[in-house]
């Protein structure tokens, strides 16, 4: 069934209409396991497996991971980087962030991004990878008793995006 529109104002040489935007949010739960004990390096990474997020109606698909370096990169080797990826589908609007997940399935650090981007796949990574960081792995080792006593890490990323 096609969407009726009215006609623009009779006494109007120009007209505009803006459509609704509907979002979804979606969340995505990743559990490393002994995480103290990763072998990467800096500049060093590995990824989630891939999770998909679908629109409302049935829609467009979209395909993601998380890249995480629990060394840093060469620039930065001071933070744990977590990054989002896009590895598939449409170029879309989206902002993300990223928590800690204690053992009683509470929040215990957020980063979030700083503002909206654009995503789509690329061939280069740093073309698609969005950056968030947390405490170094020496900080998260002093608390791994609250965050991860199990030497598990459980990290949570919400992802809110807009489409018409």
């Amino acid at each position: 069934m096609a969407v009726r529109y009215p006609a623009p104002p009779p006494d109007s040489e120009s007209w505009c209409r803006t459509c609704r935007l509907d979002k979804v949010k979606h969340a995505f739960t990743w559990t490393i396991e002994q995480f103290a004990d990763r072998p990467e390096d800096v500049d060093e990474f590995f990824e989630s497996s891939q999770f998909n997020i679908s629109r409302k109606d049935g829609g467009t698909t979209t395909h993601w991971k998380l890249v995480l370096y629990p060394h840093g990169i060469k620039d930065n080797d001071e933070n744990i980087l977590i990054f989002l990826k896009q590895v598939g589908g449409p170029k879309v609007r989206v902002s993300h962030e990223v928590s800690i997940i204690d053992p009683d399935s509470e929040e215990t650090w957020k980063a979030e991004a700083v503002d909206e981007d654009w995503f789509e796949e690329k061939d280069k990574p740093e073309a698609y990878w969005r950056s968030g960081h947390c405490d170094t792995i020496r900080e998260l080792k002093k608390e791994a008793s609250h965050w991860m006593p199990d030497g598990n890490l459980t990290l949570m990323c919400e992802v809110p995006y807009w489409y018409r």
